[in-house]
């Protein structure tokens, strides 16, 4: 009878234990259950960079020097010195037309001329001794002078029948043969300098005065995977009516003559530089009715920040107010957190 009243308690109390480390088991569950029902997101730590504003619009590649050669004058193309696409330094002759009238008509002018000449210092000479009229004299000085301007006017038709390169460069066109006629003004051919190019594009009107000529710019051509640095060389005065742009030009060099006019390319242009901005990506950043707004991470907790934004470059923002250096942004699991909302961060 005394055993039995010993075992009794005994198994009270070992039921007790049993129940109460149930119970602390099935806390300890619930806990760890509601921490895993908690968003997971992942973090990214902001930081304060220097920062250059830049414009970014397509531009087209132009040569600065470019030209339609002809001659002033019609007449029959005899020959041709230089071939399409070959160089050609500045004053060298490309083409001649048939001149062989005119070298005639320069040589009877010159002929008349140097007559014209002698017979002038005769009559000096003699009007100082007093031995002819005045009268004669000046006939005879503006004879000369008359003769003067014939032969001038004679050796600049003559030349006019050579085409001479005006700047160095490459004969990229001919549009006529040897042997046919070419009528004047008509081009005769095309000649451009590669060396040097020029980027020409729009600047979107709310630009106005962000953009002055010397600004450093930035060229890629994404064909050839190719970066030039130029500077701005001319804003335009105006606003193009057409699609509410302002011209401007970025001059750049082409070393080894890779890049060809008229391709197409991205342009920066530096506006300004700043120090100490936020950059953040792009697909973060979450539309609202008053703004754009992001979530930083509080103490495991997700926080709703309005954000005013600088500028968009290459899927990145710049913030100039909202964010402070330290903060950290979620960047994965944002998009359907709630403003307070407790997270799991994921490190």
């Amino acid at each position: 009878m005394k055993r039995i009243k010993l075992i009794i308690p005994l198994l009270l109390a070992a039921t007790t234990l049993v129940l109460q480390g149930c119970g602390e088991a099935e806390g300890g569950a619930n806990t760890a259950e509601e921490t895993k029902n908690f968003p997971s997101v992942e973090v990214m730590k902001v930081e304060g960079k220097s920062f250059t504003d830049v414009i970014s619009v397509l531009g087209q590649i132009k040569p600065v020097e470019k030209a339609k050669l002809s001659f002033l004058e019609g007449g029959i193309l005899e020959r041709i010195l230089v071939k399409k696409g070959n160089k050609v330094s500045k004053g060298d002759t490309i083409a001649l037309m048939d001149n062989k009238a005119l070298k005639a008509a320069l040589d009877a002018a010159k002929a008349q001329y140097e007559l014209a000449e002698i017979t002038f210092q005769k009559q000096e000479t003699i009007f100082k001794d007093n031995v002819n009229s005045e009268y004669q004299y000046l006939q005879s000085k503006y004879n000369r002078d008359q003769m003067k301007a014939n032969l001038n006017l004679a050796e600049k038709r003559y030349d006019d029948t050579f085409i001479k390169a005006p700047f160095d460069g490459i004969v990229n066109d001919n549009y006529f043969d040897e042997g046919e006629f070419c009528p004047p003004g008509t081009p005769i051919f095309e000649l451009i300098n590669v060396s040097n190019l020029k980027v020409v594009a729009g600047i979107p009107e709310n630009y106005l005065g962000q953009v002055k000529t010397g600004a450093e710019a930035n060229v890629k051509i994404p064909y050839i995977d190719k970066e030039l640095k130029g500077r701005v060389s001319f804003v335009g005065a105006a606003i193009s009516t057409s699609n509410r742009t302002i011209p401007v030009e970025i001059l750049v060099s082409n070393p080894g003559s890779i890049i060809k006019p008229e391709i197409v390319a991205n342009v920066y242009i530096e506006i300004k530089s700043y120090e100490n901005i936020v950059t953040i990506p792009d697909e973060v950043v979450v539309r609202t009715d008053s703004g754009y707004s992001v979530f930083v991470a509080e103490n495991e907790t997700a926080v709703s920040k309005e954000v005013e934004i600088l500028s968009r470059f290459e899927g990145k923002i710049a913030v100039s107010d909202g964010l402070n250096p330290g903060d950290e942004l979620i960047v994965v699991g944002y998009q359907n957190l709630v403003n307070g909302e407790k997270v799991n961060i994921v490190r």
